[in-house]
């Protein structure tokens, strides 16, 4: 769902989401995302490139540029802006991995708990929680996004 702070919202409608990170070698890697939130009349697109450095097992941090498109009232604008922000994963051995990430930008503060599931070798079901501050909208206030998702995770 989205909540604007100087407009009505109206209705909800579900986020389309997914993401690919690949390893560039060494504890590093390139992480591109893409996230679109909707109401009745409104839209929040996001594209986010991250590069990623693994600190230690189990956490890396990253640092990158988001892009966000935002549609309100028929009202389409563009921003630009920086995110750093840190990634973590807890395998917990023949069960799930809970996994989180939290991001800070000038424009977006993001953040996402989730557990994950394989259900074959290179495949896991994935649930989170999120919940997104879109900051100083070119129309004006900011925005709030936050929900619940499912997904797949294809592992290649």
């Amino acid at each position: 769902s989205i909540e604007f702070d100087d407009f009505d919202t109206e209705g909800k409608k579900a986020s389309v989401y997914g993401g690919v990170t690949a390893g560039l070698g060494g504890k590093t890697a390139l992480n591109y995302r893409y996230d679109q939130y909707q109401t009745d009349h409104d839209d929040i697109q996001t594209n986010q490139l991250n590069l990623m450095y693994q600190v230690i097992p189990g956490l890396s941090v990253y640092g990158g540029y988001v892009h966000a498109k935002t549609d309100v009232h028929d009202w389409e604008e563009s921003s630009n802006s920086a995110q750093v922000g840190l990634q973590g994963r807890i395998d917990i051995p023949l069960l799930f991995t809970i996994w989180g990430t939290a991001g800070y930008g000038s424009k977006l503060n993001t953040f996402e708990i989730g557990v994950s599931k394989p259900i074959l070798n290179n495949l896991d079901v994935d649930v989170s929680y999120y919940s997104n501050r879109f900051k100083d909208l070119d129309q004006g206030g900011d925005a709030d996004s936050r929900g619940v998702r499912a997904g797949l995770t294809f592992k290649f």
